[in-house]
């Protein structure tokens, strides 16, 4: 999304949950198996900045450094 279509989502959402008061925004870090971030090739820029990995399954997760 753009700067000003982004904008515009946050001022609704933000909006709807002060009128209806449906539910309180919550934000959290992005994270997502580590073969993701190998993929998209995340992992071997930052990975000396990643500094949080839990295991999942048997699955490695990690955060997304760049947040």
């Amino acid at each position: 999304m753009g700067n000003r279509t982004l904008g515009v989502y946050h001022f609704r959402t933000e909006l709807l949950a002060r009128i209806y008061h449906l539910y309180e925004l919550l934000y959290t870090p992005h994270i997502n198996k580590l073969g993701l971030w190998k993929t998209s090739e995340h992992y071997y820029f930052y990975k000396e900045n990643i500094y949080y990995q839990m295991q999942i399954e048997e699955e490695l997760y990690h955060n997304l450094p760049t947040n």
